[in-house]
């Protein structure tokens, strides 16, 4: 759970400010990709201390620890992070097709991370021996809708990934973009065919 929260997240960020699909250059790669590194660890060791300091002669939820709470903390900032990321590259973005990705990768993303409030509020209205199933319910419902909805992004009709901006290997410069504004590439000729 922990690792596929993470690589949603991952991906969402990457995707947020514009990474391999508006450029292929990561602005302040180091700094970046550092503290996407230590935000996510965080949040594992958050979720990984909260899970096992669970009471199980009362079944209290994980995220009703001092731990679990810094949890929260740090997926309401991964969120903020992320909003911020995806405004600004929606703003950046020249192009209508791309903007209209940025548009539904910051609503699905934010459906998204809505579950984890979600999930607590829920916790704390269930009673004890049914709160274990409706949360891990409601929590690989939100796991799977969210994987569902970055394949739909990607790969159904609203993605971004089109001839101009795949990396093809041994086929970079200029940061990524060998592309011509005709069509040609500028070292395999016409992207037709």
């Amino acid at each position: 759970g922990i690792v596929a929260n993470c690589s949603i997240y991952l991906i969402a960020i990457l995707s947020s400010c514009g990474w391999a699909i508006s450029s292929a250059v990561l602005p302040n790669r180091r700094c970046f990709l550092g503290l996407v590194t230590v935000v996510g660890f965080l949040t594992a060791v958050c979720e990984l201390r909260a899970e096992t300091m669970v009471d199980q002669s009362t079944k209290l939820y994980s995220y009703q620890s001092s731990v679990g709470e810094m949890a929260i903390i740090l997926k309401i900032f991964m969120f903020c992070w992320f909003a911020f990321q995806v405004k600004c590259s929606y703003e950046e973005e020249l192009q209508g097709s791309r903007r209209r990705f940025y548009k539904y990768l910051g609503f699905s993303m934010g459906f998204w991370a809505i579950n984890v409030p979600v999930t607590v509020i829920l916790a704390f209205f269930l009673n004890p021996w049914t709160r274990y199933k409706v949360v891990t319910g409601v929590d690989m419902t939100a796991r799977f809708c969210g994987l569902c909805l970055l394949s739909q992004l990607f790969c159904g009709p609203l993605s971004p990934i089109t001839a101009l901006n795949t990396f093809r290997p041994g086929h970079v410069s200029d940061a990524g973009f060998n592309h011509l504004s005709d069509g040609t590439d500028r070292n395999f000729g016409s992207l037709e065919g």
